[in-house]
């Protein structure tokens, strides 16, 4: 008569584990936590089947049957288990590499241009400053010539007038003044010279800011990874 009743609470124990099988199959458990869900849904058949009436005598001993059939599966989903978070947890650490370089790649990017904005305005105000000082200039020197022209012109109608009148000692005496107006003058000229070759510097930048104007339209800040940039030095603006 044991049997009969080892093989009712084998029964039993088979229709309680159904829900475990039918998720082994479709693979429930073959996922990051399988195996704290699996052990949950073994208690609650050990609990069930505890809590079921009129077992009789072989209980003991069909539970200790069921426990050592699933001690081989229960291994399997366990190892399963820690592979998966060992590869979830590597993939989660990939991804967040990944985020953190594309993080890094935007910040390098945004300095650069950044960097490269702080560079044209130096540039244009430096032009700025430059032609602002050619003008400047430009009108002194005009204004010194003028005066020293107006003054010579008329240092000399005045000697003249001496030498016509016979105040040949006077006009004489003129000379030195005459002679210092001329060098004023000429240098007035020098320094037209002089505005001339700030006026050439001048363009000479601007076009240099066209070229690298032009040279950045045409470069792709992504064409080579690892390129190294020697730092464009700093002017000053005058």
């Amino acid at each position: 008569d044991a049997l009969p009743i080892l093989r009712k609470c084998r029964g039993l124990l088979k229709d309680l584990s159904s829900t475990m099988e039918k998720n082994l199959n479709d693979g429930v458990y073959a996922q990051p936590g399988g195996y704290e869900k699996y052990t949950h849904e073994r208690d609650q058949v050990l609990k069930h089947f505890h809590e079921s009436p009129n077992k009789g005598v072989k209980a003991q001993e069909a539970l200790d049957e069921f426990l050592v059939s699933k001690r081989g599966e229960a291994e399997a989903i366990l190892k399963a288990d820690r592979n998966l978070t060992e590869a979830q947890k590597k993939l989660a650490d990939e991804k967040e590499r990944a985020a953190l370089m594309e993080q890094e790649k935007r910040v390098a990017e945004e300095n650069k241009l950044q960097a490269e904005q702080l560079l044209q305005d130096q540039e244009r105000s430096h032009l700025e400053n430059m032609n602002q000082l050619k003008a400047k200039m430009a009108e002194e020197a005009e204004n010194i010539r003028k005066e020293a022209e107006r003054a010579l012109d008329s240092k000399m109608k005045l000697q003249q007038e001496m030498l016509e009148k016979g105040f040949n000692d006077k006009a004489k005496l003129m000379e030195n003044e005459i002679s210092d107006l001329k060098k004023e003058v000429s240098e007035s000229k020098n320094k037209d010279l002089f505005l001339g070759i700030v006026r050439g510097i001048g363009e000479g930048l601007s076009h240099a800011c066209n070229v690298i104007e032009t040279f950045r339209g045409l470069r792709n800040p992504f064409s080579s990874k690892g390129s190294s940039k020697t730092p464009k030095s700093k002017r000053e603006p005058i």
